[in-house]
């Protein structure tokens, strides 16, 4: 089975010790809706294993926990993310692939790199939305592609400049010096 960025950070955040899809949606961000097919998959796969119980509330509840091989993929499964290749998937896989690499403590210099590569693939993409804005003919019927792709190349200039800003601490004594956040 191949991990997906998403799987792979709700191990992580398993292994961090979250253990349910609420304390997943709280403290990753990660809505029931994504992570709740994420954990059937993954508790397919056994690298997880779930306990059923009842809340307070009296709605079920199920307290997810890592077999070996859930924490082995957790600690060593996102390093296959952690490449050239993989600067031009969405933001939010980007972005945790960042989280799991800061958090199983990759050197600083290439999460740095990776950021960086990032932007630059994101100005690229935003230079390729703006070519394709003034390629889109000037009639009534093509407004919506010359507005879409003036937002996308406006995001994407947007990201760039972002995943710099978050590049920029990387390095620098700051986060060389244990800091637990990456901001």
């Amino acid at each position: 089975m191949t991990l997906s960025v998403l799987d792979l950070f709700l191990l992580s955040m398993l292994d961090r010790g979250a253990q349910s899809p609420y304390e997943l949606q709280r403290i990753a961000g990660v809505s029931q809706g994504a992570a709740v097919p994420s954990l059937r998959r993954l508790l397919a796969a056994k690298l997880v294993t779930r306990k059923d119980g009842i809340a307070s509330t009296n709605r079920p509840r199920h307290a997810y926990t890592l077999t070996p091989a859930g924490k082995q993929a957790a600690r060593a499964g996102w390093k296959a993310y952690f490449q050239e290749s993989s600067t031009g998937i969405d933001l939010d896989s980007l972005l945790r692939i960042v989280d799991m690499a800061f958090h199983y403590r990759a050197e600083k210099k290439t999460i740095k790199s990776f950021l960086k590569q990032a932007a630059e693939a994101r100005v690229l993409m935003a230079e390729k939305a703006s070519l394709a804005e003034k390629g889109v003919a000037s009639t009534d019927r093509a407004s919506y592609l010359r507005m879409r792709a003036s937002c996308d190349a406006s995001r994407l200039r947007a990201e760039g400049e972002a995943l710099l800003r978050l590049a920029a601490p990387f390095g620098s004594k700051r986060a060389v010096d244990g800091q637990q956040s990456l901001l």
